[in-house]
């Protein structure tokens, strides 16, 4: 039996969709309702910016993101996985007979013994790759490391295309080596030489990713050379004498001289040179054996350049590295 005012639940979809209808009415006007309350409660035109603010946000499924420091955001270095540098290695093999020169360069602007600002540096980076590119007859690609990408020119002095591959990253991520020095005892001095030793690791990890030759160029450096020219008499590696006068042939001691134990003929630049794998390696065990000596302990104050130069001396590396004797038409 039926009860008076009781009636049977309609099951047409038309009797549905105007039950859904009224309750998400009756749903709104509650939500409508609730949100009025809370603003009455709120007393500043601020606090109700922000109350409305809050309501607006959706929350992420994503999970937070872990803070991480600049130096691991942007690292000179990128790690690898070993799939990776089996990928590098066989860049590096195709690429051994390629004749173009990439070059590579530091531009940063902190941390770097602030020797350079970032005005200086974008004119110098102009300066120096617009050498490069009236020195040789096959384009040049600069890669720069840099923490400031508008120092990086898009045309040369003549007002041609650049050539440069930026790689914008934090200078403390470079890896540590016998100059660097904690945070609290670095001095720019410190800073610098660090720095100045990383152009090592800079240049092996280029052959290790693209393959060819690499060359290193400091910022102030100017070319007016082929250097390819030297790659093409079979040098592999090669660097600059300081000092080639006859005047300092052959003498213990020259004016200038970087070392009094190291011969003129020997005393090296540490701006402009190329090394490939196997030379790179020779530099890594010479440097291990004399940081670990019982009679030194200490790193040579001119970083990479001392070490060139002790190696010559020491005939750890041969005469015919330097690069005036690989090409004695040339002055050098």
């Amino acid at each position: 039996r039926r009860h008076r005012g009781m009636r049977p639940a309609p099951t047409t979809p038309r009797h549905l969709k105007r039950r859904v209808k009224e309750s998400t009415v009756r749903c709104g006007v509650a939500l409508a309702v609730f949100c009025l309350v809370e603003l009455l409660q709120t007393r500043t035109a601020a606090q109700v910016h922000a109350k409305i603010s809050s309501w607006r946000r959706v929350p992420s499924k994503r999970p937070t993101p872990i803070a991480v420091s600049s130096s691991d955001a942007n690292p000179c270095i990128p790690r690898r996985s070993r799939a990776q540098r089996h990928a590098d290695a066989r860049a590096r093999l195709d690429g051994e007979h390629e004749l173009t020169v990439r070059f590579a360069t530091f531009a940063f602007t902190q941390n770097a013994g602030d020797r350079w600002g970032v005005d200086a540096t974008r004119r110098a980076l102009k300066l120096m790759y617009s050498s490069l590119v009236r020195a040789h007859v096959i384009m040049p690609t600069l890669h720069v490391y840099t923490d400031v990408p508008d120092v990086v020119p898009l045309e040369t002095t003549m007002g041609t295309k650049a050539d440069i591959v930026s790689r914008v990253c934090d200078v403390t991520s470079l890896p540590k080596n016998s100059y660097t020095k904690s945070s609290d005892k670095a001095t720019k001095s410190s800073k610098w030489a660090s720095l100045s030793r990383a152009k090592l690791d800079v240049v092996e990890d280029l052959i290790l990713q693209r393959g060819g030759r690499v060359v290193w160029i400091d910022l102030d450096t100017l070319v007016f050379t082929d250097l390819a020219h030297a790659f093409q008499r079979g040098a592999s590696s090669w660097v600059v004498g300081y000092q080639r006068g006859i005047q300092c042939k052959g003498l213990k001691s020259c004016v200038g001289s970087h070392f009094r134990s190291v011969r003129p003929e020997f005393d090296v630049l540490g701006d402009l040179w190329s090394l490939d794998l196997a030379a790179i390696e020779k530099v890594r065990d010479y440097e291990r054996r004399w940081v670990s000596s019982r009679w030194v302990r200490k790193p040579p104050k001119y970083d990479l350049q001392a070490y060139f130069s002790l190696m010559l001396e020491n005939g750890v590396l041969a005469e015919n590295v330097l690069l005036h004797n690989i090409l004695p038409d040339l002055n050098f």
